[in-house]
């Protein structure tokens, strides 16, 4: 049995490894990852073939953006419960914060042979296979995805925006659509459908869109800018120019360069 002394020569409490890792989420729960992550700790310490302290350690380093030691956490837990799909799918999720997205798209795919009607994971996995530029099968898992809820917005959002970038605009539009449908205080789906409608020169259609995203998320430095490339391109000069200077205040790298170039 092992007993927990504190610096003031008396013993405050004998607590289990369980007890401490409830401690450990307690603090989690209230952003304390710091202190999460020593409650965690005391945990392995006291009991080292719990999967879940490994899993509860390593979500609070994920947290502090601690990769290499959420990983190595997530790694052991695996190693302790090699079907664990949480382990499989947080590891996966460390990899794709950390851009090792081969890593993450094996993991996500390990996770998939575990549990093949996770469309979360069919969802992420498309993601990593879009990093990797692997259009077609992030388009297969991101439809995946919907044959498994054909009500998940997240992956309709996903699968417009990568056929966007892939110049099927005709296809963006119409899943950016039922994004707006179902979620009308989605920004993200307003963003990118105001992005179709620049490509197509639809410069009133793509203003209103970014009002839409303004509106919703007043610091949005990214719809600040386009909007001004919308105000420019149907010449509206001075409107762009303030847009541009919107969003050079809220942070946009590229709007100095542009009011350098167009607002002088």
């Amino acid at each position: 049995m092992i007993f927990l002394f504190f610096l003031s020569g008396s013993i405050y409490a004998q607590k289990n490894a369980t007890e401490w890792n409830n401690i450990g989420l307690s603090n989690y729960n209230n952003d304390k990852f710091e202190e999460a992550i020593t409650a965690f700790s005391t945990a392995i310490a006291l009991d080292n073939n719990q999967t879940s302290f490994y899993l509860n350690r390593g979500n609070a380093y994920l947290k502090l953006q601690k990769y290499t030691e959420s990983i190595s956490d997530y790694s052991t837990a695996i190693s302790l419960s090699p079907l664990s799909v949480n382990a499989y799918f947080n590891r996966g999720g460390a990899y794709m914060k950390s851009q090792n997205y081969k890593e993450a798209l094996i993991n996500y795919s390990k996770v998939i042979e575990l549990e093949p009607t996770d469309k979360v994971a069919f969802l992420h996995r498309g993601l990593a296979q879009s990093k990797l530029s692997h259009n077609k099968k992030a388009l297969k898992d991101y439809t995946a995805a919907l044959s498994l809820d054909r009500y998940y917005m997240e992956a309709y959002l996903q699968r417009g925006i990568l056929l966007l970038e892939m110049n099927d605009i005709e296809g963006a539009f119409r899943n950016l659509k039922i994004v707006i449908k179902y979620e009308p205080k989605n920004p993200n789906a307003y963003y990118y459908h105001a992005l179709c409608n620049l490509y197509e020169g639809l410069y009133s259609a793509a203003k209103k869109d970014l009002n839409k995203v303004i509106e919703i998320d007043p610091q949005n430095k990214n719809a600040y800018f386009k909007r001004g490339v919308a105000y420019y391109d149907s010449g509206s000069k001075k409107k762009a120019c303030a847009d541009w200077n919107t969003a050079l205040q809220l942070g946009h790298k590229s709007a100095a360069p542009t009011i350098d170039k167009y607002c002088h």
